[in-house]
């Protein structure tokens, strides 16, 4: 009871000084705009002016009171600063709250901890656990009090330190939507391609690179002699996902509301049907629909004289991985599948590619962020991580990501 007393007085006093601040100041309140809330608990609103130019009003983490990361709200200024920084405010109302909703982790001291780091704090619980144990992940319901914030459990998603429900957690906080359907993977499989008139590049040597343990095979890269002996022909293919998916069909929705196909460790969610995104690959051998870019390359120079953008129809010559593209780039040595033609055709396009991306460094000056990744490999069977792998850009990769 004196803590509830204590919490009211509290809030009548910093209501009060606000009140005298803002009659003090003059606050203008009118910003109105989306608030962005990094890691570290500062926040960012950015506002429309009448003349049609941008503002970011910098919130500290003291006056983002119960505001959440993406919430619309108004804002009033800040005693302007003497630092240069621009603009400072406080949040003065929620217009509209993004979620409602979040998950955390269930902590000793009645409060829960939110899984996204933008939510800065951890949340006190109000009424009933509804069974919920401390190390429990929760779907909790959001209870904005005044200016502060609570929780109520709405339902347990499982032990955390669990790999299936850690990731049960991130696809609940995320909203990643769950895998398709058996009933949807079987009637995605009776699309077929649309017919178009495309360009046929069937007869040119055409490969993919990928990762070894590759299960889709979106884009191709063709070699071929150019419009004179001094130019090289270089094909861009990527999968024509539109020639199966049609503008504004249930597919095309579902795709929408995705946005990309995640990959998470042990779990993937992709943002078509699994069987579909197969059946759209480009696979070595067979006759695809490719949405294409040509260049015409300078073989000298590696300067880029023309390019153009067509449909087109592609036959893989020979699926590759990175890992045999790479021993060949260092060694020499070519599998026993390549023959004299295919050695060749690799060679040109190693080559020309480091020639092209000098030029683009040269001109462009960007900063070169080939950083080492982390891969978390886990074992679906046994619910566990069993290794983590390090992965840095070599030359085979850099072929790939240069023309893409």
């Amino acid at each position: 009871m004196k803590k509830e007393k204590k919490k009211r007085l509290n809030r009548l006093q910093r209501r009060k000084g606000e009140r005298i601040l803002q009659k003090r100041h003059g606050e203008d309140t009118g910003f109105c705009g989306t608030l962005s809330v990094a890691a570290a608990g500062y926040g960012f609103v950015r506002v429309e002016l009448e003349d049609g130019s941008g503002k970011e009003i910098f919130i500290p983490p003291q006056y983002l009171y119960n505001a959440l990361d993406q919430d619309q709200v108004r804002v009033a200024l800040l005693p302007e600063r003497h630092d240069s920084k621009g603009p400072a405010g406080r949040v003065v109302e929620i217009l509209q709250a993004a979620r409602d909703t979040l998950v955390g982790e269930m902590l000793p001291g009645g409060v829960v901890r939110p899984l996204n780091r933008r939510i800065g704090g951890d949340l006190p619980l109000r009424g009933r656990r509804k069974g919920a144990r401390i190390g429990d992940w929760v779907q909790v319901k959001l209870l904005r009090e005044d200016r502060d914030l609570a929780a109520g459990v709405s339902r347990i998603i499982g032990k955390a330190g669990s790999i299936q429900n850690d990731l049960n957690a991130i696809c609940a906080e995320f909203n990643i939507p769950p895998a398709y359907s058996a009933e949807e993977e079987d009637a995605a499989m009776a699309l077929v391609p649309r017919e178009m008139m495309r360009e046929d590049f069937t007869r040119k040597f055409c490969v993919t690179i990928d990762p070894a343990d590759a299960k889709d095979f979106d884009d191709a890269l063709s070699v071929a002699p150019g419009k004179d002996r001094s130019l090289l022909e270089i094909g861009v293919h990527i999968a024509d996902v539109a020639a199966w998916i049609a503008p504004k069909s249930v597919w095309d929705d579902a795709a929408r509301k995705r946005g990309f196909s995640c990959y998470l460790p042990g779990r993937t969610l992709p943002m078509l049907p699994r069987n579909l995104t197969a059946k759209i690959s480009l696979h070595q051998g067979e006759i695809c629909p490719a949405h294409s870019v040509i260049f015409q390359v300078e073989r000298a120079s590696g300067k880029i004289v023309e390019s153009r953008r067509c449909h087109t129809a592609i036959r893989v010559s020979a699926r590759l991985d990175y890992g045999e593209v790479q021993q060949f780039l260092d060694t020499g040595d070519a599998p026993e599948a390549w023959n004299k033609t295919f050695v060749s055709k690799m060679k040109m396009l190693a080559a020309v590619t480091a020639k092209v991306r000098r030029i683009r460094q040269e001109k462009e000056e960007f900063i070169d962020l080939a950083i080492p990744e982390m891969r978390v490999i886990c074992d679906e069977n046994a619910d566990q991580v069993s290794a983590l792998a390090v992965k840095i850009q070599r030359e085979s990769e850099a072929i790939v990501e240069e023309w893409m």
